[in-house]
């Protein structure tokens, strides 16, 4: 049993994490700071605080980020907090790399601070960029946007940092996880999740250029078991992918998948390409099955259906800021047609 705290505990994939740790009978808190969380995600059996990882607590009664770590003592910090808004990045660089790169500086920075032994940090398939598919650990990081040299920064510091104080470290780059729970709301992300929320309010499916990007999707449960495995073993100083390999699926197929399960034909109303956007993203998944037993447990049709099943529709919430408004903003966003 080992004390764990998990960054971004009331988001997505930080909540589910949470709940198989104290499954596994870990004791287990988390910050978030809600700008993407939510605080009904959060397991009643853990520990939260509603703190930033920029060290900014949320009114003068509680503790900061800081404190709250040097309280609890983990033994592993799990960094899954970010604003994962890669397309959006591009037109809100300031913002979302505040919240990536700023904040895992701080993440690690305390963690070591407070005596960790391990951090697991949760990057993202936008390190690779445009390289050759599929893509594999030992290529050399080429992000194309804010978001992924956010994350390839955050990276580099922590390999400097846990080299120097002695830290072990494994970095995780999860592909498009999808599951039950998924935040649906949001205009800039979750694709799949923003195409079942439409599809229900019997609105035509939103694509961008001709829908020939590509990509692999990966069911929740699929992910939690390898990032499970990387928290209760060391696989110190490694970099391993998460997520099935082979050819994946049309971002257009995605939409007649999803238009199938919710059991409606509500057409598609094309866009644009959006800038940056990556056209094949696919990676290898052979160093997580050597190292962490990965296994493809659920088809991605079937978690759709669950995704779907579960959907309420409402509306898409534009809470974040634009800082940059040139024709380049897809129309989606600046009139906000999502």
């Amino acid at each position: 049993m080992s004390k764990i705290w998990i960054t971004g505990i009331a988001g997505f994939l930080g909540s589910n994490l949470a709940s198989e740790l104290i499954k596994r009978k870990h004791v287990v808190g988390g910050n978030d700071s809600l700008v993407c969380g939510d605080r009904k995600n959060v397991p009643k059996q853990a520990y939260f605080a509603h703190v930033s990882c920029n060290d900014k607590p949320r009114d003068v009664w509680r503790r900061t980020f800081a404190e709250e770590l040097k309280r609890f003592k983990p033994d592993i910090l799990v960094h899954c907090a970010a604003t994962a808004h890669e397309g959006f990045s591009v037109f809100s660089p300031h913002f979302i790399t505040s919240n990536i790169f700023d904040a895992s500086v701080a993440t690690f920075s305390h963690a070591i601070a407070s005596g960790v032994k391990k951090i697991v940090n949760m990057s993202s398939m936008a390190r690779y960029g445009r390289q050759k598919t599929p893509f594999t650990e030992n290529a050399t990081p080429c992000p194309v946007d804010p978001y992924g040299i956010a994350k390839v920064a955050s990276e580099n510091v922590l390999k400097v940092l846990a080299g120097e104080h002695g830290i072990k470290y494994t970095t995780l780059v999860p592909h498009n996880i999808i599951g039950v729970g998924q935040k649906y709301t949001d205009p800039y992300r979750n694709v799949a999740s923003i195409m079942i929320n439409r599809c229900k309010q019997g609105k035509p499916i939103v694509i961008y250029g001709d829908g020939s990007q590509r990509r692999c999707f990966s069911p929740i449960d699929d992910v939690l078991s390898c990032i499970v495995m990387a928290v209760e073993n060391d696989f110190d100083q490694q970099v391993i992918n998460i997520g099935p390999d082979g050819d994946g699926m049309t971002i257009l197929e995605l939409g007649r998948l999803v238009q199938e399960v919710c059991g409606t034909d509500t057409g598609f109303e094309f866009y644009d390409s959006r800038p940056c956007e990556v056209s094949v993203a696919l990676c290898s998944s052979d160093k997580a099955r050597n190292l962490l037993g990965y296994k493809k447990k659920m088809n991605v049709k079937k978690c759709l259906q669950k995704m779907a099943d579960a959907i309420q529709p409402k509306k898409f919430e534009y809470d974040f800021p634009i800082e940059i408004t040139t024709e380049r903003l897809p129309r989606t966003w600046s009139e906000k047609r999502i």
